[in-house]
């Protein structure tokens, strides 16, 4: 029976010898392992931020971070830090930017999730009942 390591080898002689095998068998290792994928229970998520109306709008956008997460590793780079940098927009966010496959608009295509132009969707973004147009938080 010929032996795996023979005295004297190191792990460099090992991974020459029995390289193919030792990927399969540290792959199965680490196969085995118990998932460390997060929840959104584990994340520190932002609070909820109000996007105030612009004259053109319906009223007020409250973003929550809590409806645009998934509990998968790396959810946090789907959108940061592109298309949306985590200190802040620096424009504004126009329906015709989204509805040109910009901001919100990247997802929110009618495929992905809801369309940005889909008038049965306004109330779902919009509070129509918040502060008018141009008050409110910025």
């Amino acid at each position: 029976m010929p032996r795996i390591i023979l005295p004297g080898w190191g792990v460099r002689e090992a991974i020459d010898r029995y390289g193919g095998a030792l990927l399969v068998l540290v792959a199965l290792a680490l196969a085995a392992l118990p998932s460390t994928a997060s929840t959104n229970d584990d994340l520190r998520l932002p609070p909820e931020r109000i996007l105030a109306a612009r004259a053109d709008s319906p009223g007020p956008v409250t973003f929550r971070h809590e409806t645009h997460t998934d509990p998968s590793p790396g959810i946090c780079l789907k959108c940061h830090p592109r298309p949306f940098s985590i200190l802040g927009r620096k424009s504004a966010v126009t329906h015709a930017l989204m509805e040109g496959g910009g901001a919100c608009g990247i997802c929110h295509d009618g495929r992905a999730s809801f369309g940005a132009s889909d008038p049965d969707a306004c109330a779902v973004c919009h509070d129509m009942e918040g502060p008018p147009p141009g008050e409110g938080p910025p």
